[in-house]
């Protein structure tokens, strides 16, 4: 893995930070335990300059998991909610409705402004 973080390192100094995304997802996914996935996570958010593009990617895998940690997803929305609020207001809401956390979904959609609709739509394939 050190090979990735050389990479993540001299891309940041580029100012490359359309690359941080993808190369962070190769070092957020090496390791399988939720626990582990969470502190690469935090790492990742802390050291990295990542583009916005590296949240919907790490909470998509983690969600796609057959151990998806709640933890870690709740984690990738908070760090992705504060870069655009709206998309993972409407993915960690989703993913609270799908596993019968209708009560913390709504709590979630009631802090995110102006997704009346796509909400709607979303429970509505959900159903």
């Amino acid at each position: 893995m050190g090979h990735v973080q050389s990479l993540l390192r001299q891309s940041r100094a580029m100012n490359r930070l359309w690359i941080h995304g993808r190369l962070a997802m190769e070092y957020y996914v090496a390791d399988h335990t939720p626990q582990t996935r969470l502190s690469r996570l935090r790492r990742v958010v802390r050291e990295w300059c990542v583009s916005e593009e590296f949240f919907p990617m790490a909470f998509a895998h983690e969600a796609g998991r057959e151990d998806a940690s709640e933890a870690v997803l709740e984690e990738v929305y908070k760090e992705w909610a504060g870069r655009n609020e709206r998309a993972a207001g409407l993915a960690w809401a989703r993913w609270l409705l799908e596993h019968g956390e209708g009560g913390r979904a709504m709590e979630v959609i009631g802090r995110t402004r102006g997704v009346d609709q796509e909400w709607m739509e979303i429970v509505n394939v959900v159903s």
